[in-house]
C-alpha cells in the first residue's frame, strides 16, 4: 500500500525535524504517498525519492514533490557520490529477502549519516495491494534482530511496528 500503519510516524518524523538545521540531504526509500516529506521536509533540504511502482509515483505526482524521483528498485539503485543525511526506510525492508534487506542496509550505511527504519515487528501478513507484487511482505523481523543491525543507536518500540535511527559511516 503506498500508505503504512500509523504508528511510530510521529517518532520518525521527530527524528527528522529536531535535527533539520543539519540535514540538507534525504533519501525516501519506498516513498508511496509521501508521508515523511509531508511531515518533516523543510526549507533549505533536498528530498529524493526511491519508489518502485510507477503507478505511486504518478498517482502521487512525487516529482512535483521531490527534488530527485527514482521509479527503481532500491536495490538496483546507483547511490551518488554524495552522502545523504538521512536514509529513511518507511515500512520497506519487509517487502525483500532478509539477505537483500541486509545488503540495502549495508549500502545505505555506506551512503549515509544516518538511516531511520519502520518495520513490522510481529507477524504482519499481507499481499499485492493495488496490483502492486512489492507490496507483499515476505519476511517478518522481530525487535531484537532490528537491534542487532548495524549502527543502531535508538528506537521506538510499538505494539506492531519498530521505529529505528542508525549512525551511518560518512
Amino acid at each position: 500500500m503506498p500508505y503504512s500503519s500509523t504508528e511510530g510516524k510521529d517518532w520518525m518524523a521527530a527524528q527528522i525535524t529536531a535535527h533539520a538545521s543539519s540535514i540538507a540531504r534525504v533519501l525516501d526509500v519506498g516513498a508511496g504517498c509521501g508521508t515523511y516529506f509531508d511531515l518533516a521536509a523543510k526549507p533549505g533540504q533536498a528530498w529524493w525519492a526511491v519508489e518502485v511502482w510507477p503507478a505511486n509515483v504518478d498517482r502521487f505526482d512525487l516529482p512535483s514533490r521531490y527534488d530527485v524521483t527514482s521509479e527503481v528498485d532500491i536495490r538496483g539503485f546507483n547511490w551518488p557520490a554524495a552522502a545523504f543525511d538521512v536514509v529513511i526506510f518507511g515500512d520497506v525492508l519487509e517487502h525483500m529477502p532478509r539477505v537483500d534487506a541486509l545488503a540495502v542496509w549495508a549500502a545505505a550505511r555506506e551512503h549515509s549519516h544516518h538511516i531511520l527504519l519502520s518495520i513490522p515487528v510481529v507477524p504482519y501478513p499481507q499481499g499485492p495491494e493495488e496490483g502492486n507484487p512489492y507490496e507483499e511482505h515476505v519476511e517478518t523481523w522481530t525487535h531484537e534482530e532490528c537491534m542487532a543491525l548495524p549502527g543502531v543507536v535508538a528506537h521506538q518500540l510499538n505494539p506492531t511496528i519498530g521505529c529505528y535511527l542508525a549512525e551511518g559511516l560518512r
